[in-house]
């Protein structure tokens, strides 16, 4: 299993860059390769929701699917994402700064298969360089 972790100053309100997470409309503006995010339960974001997530990513399309496993507005969110190639876990947890907030990121994936395990190391490098992007692309969608 390999894990990650970030953490990124925002200098907006707690309120606002988890309105901002919350909404999956917003999501494929700043995590790249991500096309288009299916509701699979009603209810919005909670506990048990589900959502089916399509990425494109070096010309292949990547079919997610998240079960969200910790919800506290404001605070956490939590969930597990499934492939037919990976298991993954995301944490994005938010802490008041005086500044704004501080945004705290951590996955933990695992592998599926001879190949994917063998392939991992690369898979996790690129992964990791992606995140960063991503939540530099999400700091600076909400500070503009």
């Amino acid at each position: 299993m390999a894990s990650y972790q970030m953490s990124i100053d925002i200098n907006q309100p707690v309120e606002k860059v988890f309105a901002f997470l919350d909404d999956s409309h917003h999501a494929t503006e700043w995590i790249d390769g991500l096309e288009s995010i299916e509701a699979l339960t009603e209810g919005g974001n909670r506990v048990g929701a589900k959502s089916k997530h399509i990425y494109h990513e070096n010309g292949q399309v990547i079919e997610m699917i998240e079960e969200t496993l910790i919800y506290e507005p404001n605070k956490i969110v939590k969930f597990h994402g499934q492939t037919d190639g990976f298991e993954l876990i995301v944490q994005y947890e938010l802490e008041q700064i005086p500044t704004g907030t501080r945004l705290h990121y951590e996955s933990e994936s695992r592998m599926k298969g001879l190949l994917m395990k063998l392939i991992s190391p690369m898979i996790n490098h690129s992964t990791n360089n992606r995140v960063n992007q991503d939540l530099l692309r999400l700091k600076e969608l909400l500070e503009s």
